[in-house]
């Protein structure tokens, strides 16, 4: 509910910066009125709404709109990362798996398969400081020295 103060109403809520499909997104294809620029950053900013009528305090919902925006290009720069150093890890093998090619090595092709869901999962997580650590764990797994084989040895 809200608070009543003579003939007025008033009652704060999370209303969404655009609309709940494009903040909720999570593939690249945006076609709402924000053109992308509110795309997957389930951005939620409180509003007083006062006697039905959405009052916005410009200043605040600016704020937090930039807030959003900087955590988003963040967000999607170091899944960016995180997608090139499992690819980088894993070389040719990681296009031919993403293509359907067959991969004799059914080691390998479970590594890869397992990598892919570290990420899609490390994508799903709603909390910025959550998901970006989840990113950084895989971007540090798959940047080091370590080569194929050895992972493939140590999967064994």
């Amino acid at each position: 509910m809200g608070k009543v103060t003579g003939q007025r109403y008033e009652k704060v809520e999370d209303i969404c910066a655009c609309n709940e499909i494009c903040q909720s997104a999570q593939g690249p294809k945006c076609s709402c009125k924000c053109g992308g620029k509110h795309h997957g950053l389930s951005l939620y900013i409180p509003t007083v709404i006062e006697s039905g009528i959405v009052k916005l305090e410009a200043s605040n919902r600016l704020k937090a709109i930039e807030k959003a925006m900087r955590l988003g290009n963040e967000y999607r720069a170091a899944a960016d990362v995180a997608l090139e150093a499992i690819k980088r890890f894993y070389g040719q093998s990681f296009t031919d798996h993403s293509n359907g090619a067959w991969i004799a090595n059914k080691t390998l092709w479970a590594n890869i398969g397992k990598a892919k869901n570290k990420l899609r999962i490390a994508k799903g997580y709603k909390v910025h400081k959550t998901r970006m650590k989840k990113l950084q764990e895989i971007i540090d797994e798959f940047s080091s020295t370590k080569t194929i084989d050895a992972a493939v040895e140590k999967a064994i």
